[in-house]
């Protein structure tokens, strides 16, 4: 399992993250690329670990077929970009100060 050392899970840090992506991702998107007949394509998130200098500058790799990004929330996978974009319109508009207002805006 990528995110753990032994039988101890750990937290994602920067050092961690881009491992994972060295030692794991890459080769689980090329074996995926190849069976499936699929150009360069690469996923990316705003999470912390994912935004530190590190995570960014392992990001920054050539692409034959461009490079594009796709804003997506961090911690919301259930969420589709539009669902996502209303969403956040609705609550910033309102500006809730407690949990109770946010939850209502979100209502």
């Amino acid at each position: 399992m990528p995110w753990s050392e032994g039988e101890v899970t750990v937290t994602v840090n920067s050092r961690r993250y881009c491992a994972v992506l060295e030692n794991f991702l890459r080769q689980k998107i090329e074996e995926y690329a190849e069976e499936h007949n699929l150009e360069d394509f690469w996923f990316r998130w705003s999470c912390r670990p994912h935004c530190t200098s590190s995570g960014r500058n392992f990001e920054d790799v050539p692409v034959p077929s461009g490079l594009f990004t796709l804003l997506w929330p961090p911690r919301s996978p259930h969420l589709s970009l539009r669902g996502s974009k209303y969403l956040k319109d609705k609550v910033s508009n309102r500006h809730p100060r407690s949990l109770d207002r946010l939850k209502e805006a979100i209502q």
